[in-house]
């Protein structure tokens, strides 16, 4: 892949631009068909995987932990009673220094509004993003358990 090419190029340069390294690992990291592979062919048994989407979880934070309870048979916690919210997080007691001090970097901008890096980005991971789609919808397809329950995001293809 693009970004094992990147890895190697970068370590055999010695190197020599230390911003190429993290940039390059941090957006393998987002390359989470070759992670899913992976997990999967080592954790092959039922129920191993619920796959979730954060656009869920950040819609709805409970029910989607409710949602996990009920996949794994797990007894219903109550979640509500013991979270707030801080900054649009929801925490539990205090919640980190991270989140209670959250705010935007100075020149920070929604990826919607910078339509160069958005092209840009879509267009770098497109194969991925296809192969992780693929890759899910045969997952659900074949597995003995579904492991997706709700429907695909818009990014991944699923319904606008």
């Amino acid at each position: 892949s693009w970004v094992l090419t990147a890895l190697q190029d970068s370590r055999a340069k010695n190197q020599r631009d230390r911003v190429a390294v993290p940039a390059v690992r941090a957006l393998a990291s987002c390359l989470y068909v070759d992670y899913l592979e992976s997990w999967f062919r080592i954790f092959n048994k039922p129920k191993a995987f619920l796959v979730l989407f954060t656009e869920e979880f950040q819609q709805s934070p409970f029910e989607t932990l409710h949602r996990i309870e009920e996949y794994y048979g797990l007894h219903h916690y109550d979640f509500r009673a013991v979270a707030k919210q801080v900054n649009g997080y929801y925490v539990l007691n205090q919640g980190s220094k991270v989140i209670r001090e959250a705010s935007k970097p100075k020149g920070y901008s929604k990826l919607d509004e910078d339509i160069e890096m958005k092209t840009t980005l879509e267009k770098m991971f497109r194969p991925s993003i296809k192969r992780l789609r693929d890759f899910l919808i045969a997952k659900n397809a074949t597995s003995s358990e579904p492991v997706i329950l709700q429907p695909l995001p818009k990014w991944l293809g699923g319904p606008k």
